[in-house]
């Protein structure tokens, strides 16, 4: 499996695109709640945007992606083990940690019904996709042979701290506990793939147990 992660190496060039799209993401939000004065709705332009830009640049290796999957026998296992990983830690952040998962709540989804499928699509599909595919790009060169643990355990640091200054505004305490958040979501993510090669299985539960928060708030 390491072999083949060696062998498909991106280019520099979609990995620096990609990290600028990454930035333009996290930065473009800021520039749009001072004009829109919504949060959310400066996140879910900025997911819509640029999250798009950044699944169809890098199309060619979501295919890549799709065939190590659907060569993979066990594929739903680790759909599912993520599902339910992704899931418990989602409750256990907003029920005890109560930090910032990154979805609007219940009142903003009704409040703004006219943008609520937008913020549906964002905060699920898009942003999963955002940040699975900017995880793999920025962390696609490195590698420590026969140390995964390691590896696993220092991209999640690391990208969690930057998914965490990148789209939280926040008071530190906060900061602190959707930082924490934010790592061992990576680290989820990044154990799937180094197990199946592939973003997908990581990305969809994501989308999957994101969505599904969001519907039951505003039932």
């Amino acid at each position: 499996m390491s072999e083949e992660k060696v062998t498909t190496r991106l280019p520099l060039k979609t990995i620096l695109i990609s990290i600028l799209l990454f930035i333009l993401g996290a930065i473009s939000w800021r520039i749009f709640d001072i004009f829109v004065d919504e949060i959310n709705i400066s996140k879910m332009i900025s997911f819509n945007i640029f999250g798009s830009l950044l699944i169809i640049f890098n199309w060619s290796l979501l295919k890549i992606h799709k065939e190590r999957i659907n060569e993979l026998n066990e594929k739903y296992l680790f759909f599912f083990i993520d599902l339910i990983l992704i899931g418990l830690l989602s409750w256990l952040a907003k029920s005890f940690l109560d930090c910032d998962l990154l979805i609007p709540d219940g009142l903003v989804l009704k409040s703004y019904g006219y943008a609520r499928i937008g913020m549906l699509i964002a905060f699920s599909f898009i942003k999963a996709f955002f940040i699975n595919i900017s995880f793999k790009c920025m962390t696609d060169h490195f590698d420590i042979p026969n140390k995964e643990l390691q590896v696993i355990l220092i991209s999640s640091i690391i990208f969690g701290l930057i998914m965490t200054i990148g789209f939280s505004d926040l008071s530190l305490s906060l900061l602190a506990r959707t930082y924490l958040y934010n790592l061992l979501l990576t680290a989820i993510m990044s154990y799937s793939y180094n197990q199946t090669s592939s973003i997908l299985p990581g990305s969809f539960a994501l989308t999957l147990v994101h969505i599904i928060i969001m519907l039951l708030s505003i039932i």
